[in-house]
């Protein structure tokens, strides 16, 4: 959060309008189709108005997430290849159970690659980070931020393809130490 903070990020508004919509895309609200917004605003109660207002810090802190993760994976050379994203795609698929190969299917194709591409890189990305702003703080020693043990449970196939191209957030221990600031001891 730090490190979004200090950076001057402009964009033109059509990127939040665009990230306001891949927001609504993740709730299963189509923009696009004016009986399927109609029946979300009724739902939720609001006007298209109060809702895009409501969204609109949101989608733009995402962008700007976004576009700083990639400025830092561009200067620090960091990249992914089709052998990670091939082992990431096995991983989700082997620990999927019975819904494996539905898995398989939606991120195996070019748009679910991309998506898991985007997901590693911003892992990559937000790990190396940590190592930049952990440096030293450890006896001399560089913090080795933790490797996940396995992948995240499976969503349902329908919601499984995040094509919305958002950044995930960053784990608490490592904004902590982006932030420079001590780990949060974990919930018990």
């Amino acid at each position: 959060d730090k490190l979004i903070e200090q950076a001057t990020i402009e964009f033109p508004p059509v990127m939040v309008e665009s990230e306001i919509d891949r927001m609504l895309h993740d709730q299963g609200v189509h923009p696009e189709h004016e009986e399927d917004m109609a029946r979300y605003l009724s739902m939720i109660g609001r006007t298209a108005e109060e809702l895009h207002e409501e969204l609109k810090p949101i989608a733009e802190a995402r962008i700007r997430r976004s576009l700083v993760l990639a400025q830092a994976a561009i200067a620090e050379g960091i990249e992914v290849s089709e052998a990670e994203v091939d082992a990431e795609l096995e991983r989700m698929v082997a620990g999927a159970g019975p819904q494996g190969e539905q898995l398989r299917q939606v991120f195996g194709s070019e748009t679910g690659r991309d998506t898991m591409r985007r997901n590693i890189l911003t892992r990559k990305t937000l790990s190396r980070l940590v190592e930049i702003a952990t440096e030293g703080k450890f006896g001399g020693q560089q913090a080795q931020p933790e490797a996940p043990a396995e992948a995240p449970p499976p969503a349902p196939a329908a919601a499984a393809a995040d094509t919305t191209g958002e950044t995930p957030a960053a784990e608490p221990e490592q904004e902590a130490a982006i932030a420079g600031e001590p780990a949060p001891e974990p919930e018990e």
